[in-house]
C-alpha cells in the first residue's frame, strides 16, 4: 500500500505537484484519503482528480468529523509536538531527515498508546 503524507504544505500548487509526482510512481490502484483542508478543496486541486484517476490514484475526502479515519492526526500531533526536535526545522533537509527517521522507527523507538 502506498501512503502519502502532506501535512506541512499549505499551497495547492505544491500539493498538486506532489500528487502528480506520486501518481507517476504507482503500479497498482491506490487510494489516498484527504481531509477538507483548503489545499484539498481548491478548484485547482479538484481539476486534477480525473487525471490522477486515469493513472490509478483515487483521492477521496473523509467526512468532516470522522475520528476513526483521522487517526493520522494523533500521529502528526505526537511528531510535531513531542518527537520532532526544535532544530529539525532549521532547514528542509534536516526536517526531511528527522521526519524519515521518526516514520521509519514508529513502533520501535516511537510508539503511541491509543486508549
Amino acid at each position: 500500500m502506498n501512503l502519502l503524507f502532506l501535512r506541512f504544505v499549505k499551497n495547492s500548487d505544491v500539493v498538486v505537484t506532489c500528487f502528480d509526482e506520486f501518481s507517476k510512481t504507482i503500479y497498482q490502484p491506490c487510494f489516498v484519503l484527504i481531509d477538507n483542508a483548503p489545499t484539498h478543496t481548491s478548484d485547482f486541486f479538484l481539476a486534477h482528480l480525473e487525471g490522477w484517476e486515469k493513472r490509478g490514484l483515487y483521492v477521496r475526502p473523509i467526512s468532516a468529523y470522522s475520528p476513526e479515519l483521522n487517526i493520522i492526526e494523533i500521529l502528526w500531533r505526537k511528531i510535531k509536538y513531542e518527537w520532532l526536535s526544535f532544530g529539525a526545522t532549521e532547514s528542509l533537509d534536516s526536517l526531511r531527515k528527522e521526519l524519515f527517521n521518526i516514520l521509519k522507527n514508529i513502533g520501535q523507538e516511537y510508539t503511541i498508546a491509543y486508549s
